[in-house]
């Protein structure tokens, strides 16, 4: 999927749907797109050609061309509605870039014009709320004022064909398409656009006023017809940005152009002539047509022996077309666990792109027109090793969702010989994928953009160094599952609505024994049942005692970011309740959970809202219970896979790789070689930083939230900006934190940011009209500084908060050099949109090896959606 910038640093584009008809600003509009490697889809009936021809990022799609649409995934729309246009052709355009958005839930800009009559206006208070309303993607509304060639335009009819119009008001906002199409891409990927109504003006002009000029100029008979007798409508915006200041220079300018062409103008060549010639052409045609029945059977031999020419020059190019395709449905296939349809498409498509690399070895030695065969048999190359990687990773897939399906049903197998063969399998896949990555490097080399678009299309997300980590992990199996002696792990439901640092309170838990590869036996307990038996008091951590708690227990143990000190406090609670010990903790929150059911076994078990698991009440903790909401909902967890079907288990396989990676369960193990591992691939739940080496500052971030009491913590909208100024032996931080409380109830939470340990902070401000700040906590943390602080939001409350902080650095600009930073997401969070932005020197020779975006003059930008934690790195030349 050619759809973002990646997180390694290797870059893909955005793509950025624009739904809009022809005009002047759309070009511009692409043109900055393409500079920032972002792939434009336009979906319109027809552009310019000076569009299709000066512009290679980019693509036109018809709205009709339902399959194409869908085939696409958008990262970003812009909807665009001019002035100009007429409100009768909206209501499709509008549906389809809702359909568009809800599908992709995308960012979405609606631009929509600023100045209506009563009638329109009306139109378009109906699309504002229809579009601000729909709470499945995020989107934003711009009122733009009319632009200067669309203005340009209607005076030019007016002057020169006296023709009538209405295009002066009483007031005047008049813009020019670089200014416009600069802040529509600013807003576009800001995150300050969206869920709000902005208008981009300029200062107003007066429309008698310009017509006294006119009058001056040029001979207008009746101009005062021109003035609009309907009064101008404005809509209600939350911000007004005046983009010109000067519009009158923008209108001398016009009056100049449009002079200029009045002297150069020539006539328009006669219609009558250009039918003279295609009457020529015409007869030309009719002559050769009455020889037609003298030389049908010449026609005939020509054109069997072009088709078999045809043929056979497209015959290789057919079978790489048929590789091509069935090797990306075969990996949408893989993804939806449907392995033998899968297995079978990669085969079929290793053999088409064998014939066709065969076919074009042949042609490749054909005289003069070898050479245009020659990427295409490069390409089936690819195509065979992608195949074959396909087909590899497929049967790793198999043999690993077969030793999962006889572990979870008890059956006896072979544990050490399983583990040496998927070890092997996945060995010879890291040597494949080191060659493939070699090829594809090659290949895009050659081909450019467009051959790396096609490969990221079909690229498995598997790369090397994951594969290696996972294969010693596989290693490891034999001590991990009990080959020797029982092995017996701590399962822990984290209800993640309401908010700890290691992902949720524990509402229960689970003792899971293995031996020799086989699952012995499961037991639940709701947590309640192990902190009865917690004699004695435990002191609070800080984080807990803004609540003045009477004790601290297993299901308040998750007070700790990084989960491995997390985890040893839960393993120590057990200790002291139930004196049981364990080889390890495995958390596992309810998103993940509510995600398994709804994915592998949607049609049996009632669906989990999440909102209404809140089932703690800590003024008479622990009481008495013999099951809870949640040991009953983790028992059935567990009943439900192991009876899940085999090609369910491997659904449920891919499920757990994405919850790993998204921080829905951290797993914590006493074997240091398979936790190693496991901290390699980021599974650990652990708090690290980015190696560096010379000339080089790795910088980290990471917000952490404990819900005190109140509302659940999904009520709760967060919003991080962080902004980087990277100065010579020296960086400066500056955070501001949006909380929205969406709840009828209060929140209370403790919260932390953690960052690098050299750092310096200055005082945690509350934005608003009147400046405050609030009290903080300051420590060394892990190797971290952390500055933690309480706050409370009232039922419906908004509040900004503004940190700031800074240290010394070692770089050097005149020396190559590098800038990473790991904003590290809390466990347990869903998603919270995040805007980073770097600035750094202008003399700074900035490299092209970085997923940021470069927004203005020496400022570097990326939003996302933080699912997962983010990497990112800015690399300068000497």
């Amino acid at each position: 999927m050619a759809a973002s910038f990646s997180n390694d640093n290797q870059m893909n584009f955005f793509n950025v749907g624009i739904v809009a008809d022809k005009s002047e600003i759309i070009f511009r509009l692409v043109n900055l797109l393409g500079k920032k490697n972002c792939l434009s889809i336009l979906v319109s009936k027809g552009f310019p050609k000076r569009v299709n021809e000066k512009l290679k990022n980019f693509k036109v799609i018809s709205p009709q061309e339902k399959e194409k649409l869908d085939f696409i995934k958008f990262d970003y729309l812009i909807f665009f509605f001019l002035s100009g246009e007429k409100p009768e052709t909206l209501g499709e355009k509008i549906a389809l870039t809702i359909e568009l958005a809800e599908k992709n839930k995308c960012k979405t800009l609606f631009i929509l014009p600023y100045q209506h009559n009563k009638e329109t206006y009306k139109f378009f208070l109906e699309v504002e709320k229809n579009v601000l309303n729909n709470k499945s993607f995020a989107s934003g509304i711009i009122y733009l004022a009319i632009l200067r060639d669309e203005f340009e335009e209607n005076l030019k009819k007016i002057i020169i064909g006296r023709q009538e119009g209405d295009i002066f008001e009483n007031n005047i906002f008049l813009l020019s398409e670089e200014k416009v199409s600069e802040e529509v891409i600013k807003k576009l990927f800001s995150l300050s656009a969206y869920g709000k109504k902005t208008a981009l003006i300029s200062t107003p002009l007066e429309g008698k006023s310009l017509l006294s000029q006119l009058k001056k100029i040029y001979s207008l008979p009746k101009t005062d017809f021109f003035i609009q007798s309907k009064k101008t409508v404005v809509p209600e915006v939350d911000k007004t940005i005046v983009l010109e200041s000067s519009p009158e220079d923008i209108f001398k300018k016009i009056l100049d152009d449009i002079s200029n062409k009045l002297k150069t103008r020539k006539p328009a060549k006669s219609l009558k002539i250009k039918s003279l010639v295609f009457g020529r052409q015409q007869i030309r045609l009719l002559e050769n047509f009455s020889l037609g029945k003298r030389l049908k059977q010449v026609k005939s031999v020509k054109l069997k022996l072009l088709t078999t020419a045809v043929f056979l020059a497209l015959f290789p190019l057919i079978f790489l077309l048929i590789s091509l395709s069935t090797l990306f449905i075969s990996r949408r296939s893989l993804e939806k666990g449907n392995l033998v349809f899968s297995q079978k498409l990669f085969e079929v498509s290793y053999i088409m792109s064998s014939i066709s690399r065969n076919s074009l070895e042949i042609f490749e030695e054909i005289p003069y027109l070898g050479s245009l065969y020659k990427s295409a048999k490069d390409f089936s190359l690819l195509l065979k090793d992608f195949s074959i990687i396909g087909i590899d990773t497929l049967d790793i897939g198999l043999e690993t969702a077969q030793t999962f399906d006889l572990s979870v049903q008890a059956k006896d197998y072979q544990l050490a010989n399983k583990s040496r063969l998927i070890g092997l399998k996945m060995e010879n896949l890291y040597k494949e994928l080191g060659f493939l990555d070699t090829e594809t490097e090659v290949f895009s080399q050659r081909t450019g953009q467009g051959g790396g678009k096609v490969i990221n299309l079909i690229r498995f997300p598997v790369g090397r160094e994951k594969v290696l980590s996972i294969r010693k992990i596989v290693a490891e199996l034999p001590n991990l599952l009990g080959q020797q002696n029982t092995k017996t792990y701590l399962v822990l439901l984290q209800n993640n609505n309401l908010q700890t640092p290691s992902g949720g309170l524990i509402e229960s838990f689970g003792l899971v024994n293995f031996f020799q590869g086989r699952l012995e036996s499961f037991r639940v307990y709701p947590t309640e049942y192990a902190d009865q038996k917690i004699k004695g008091i435990v002191e609070a951590p800080l984080s807990l005692k803004y609540k003045d708690p009477k004790n601290w227990y297993l299901k308040e143990s998750g007070i700790d970011p990084n989960f491995s000190v997390s985890a040893s406090k839960a393993e120590w609670f057990l200790d002291k309740s139930l004196d049981q010990s364990v080889d390890g903790v495995i958390a596992l929150d309810l998103s993940f959970i509510k995600d398994v059911f709804e994915r592998v076994d949607r049609h049996e078990v009632e669906p989990i809202n999440l909102d209404n698991i809140n089932t703690t009440s800590f003024d008479d903790y622990p009481k008495d219970l013999e099951s809870t909401l949640a040991s009953d909902l983790l028992e059935t967890f567990f009943d439900k896979i192991k009876k899940l079907s085999f090609q369910k288990k491997v659904v449920f396989l891919k499920l757990v790789e994405k919850s790993l990676e998204e921080k829905h369960i951290q797993v914590f193990l006493h074997n240091q070689n398979a936790h190693k591992y496991l901290s390699d691939l980021n599974w650990d739940g652990g708090m690290k930083t980015l190696s560096c080496n010379d000339n080089c500052y790795s910088d980290f971030v990471s917000f952490i939230e404990t819900n005190l009491g109140g509302a659940g913590s999904r009520k709760i909208n967060r919003e991080f900006q962080l902004s980087v100024s990277l100065e010579e032996r020296l960086i400066k931080r500056t955070f501001f934190l949006f909380l929205e409380n969406k709840s009828d109830k209060g929140y209370q939470g403790y919260f932390r940011l953690f960052v690098n340990p050299d750092s310096g902070f200055g005082q945690i401000e509350v934005v608003g009209e009147a400046k405050s700040f609030l009290p903080k906590n300051v420590f060394a943390s892990g190797g971290f500084k952390e500055v933690g602080f309480f706050l409370e939001l009232l039922p419906q409350e908004t509040k900004a908060l503004k940190f700031s902080w800074e240290g010394s650095t070692s770089l050097i600009f005149d020396k190559e050099g590098e800038y990473k930073i790991f904003w590290r997401k809390q466990a347990g969070n869903d998603e919270t949109p995040v805007e980073l932005n770097l600035k750094v020197s202008s003399k700074l020779r900035v490299g092209d090896k970085t997923n940021l975006s470069l927004t203005r003059e020496s400022l570097y930008g990326y939003n996302t959606v933080l699912i997962k934690d983010f990497f990112s790195s800015l690399h300068w030349k000497e």
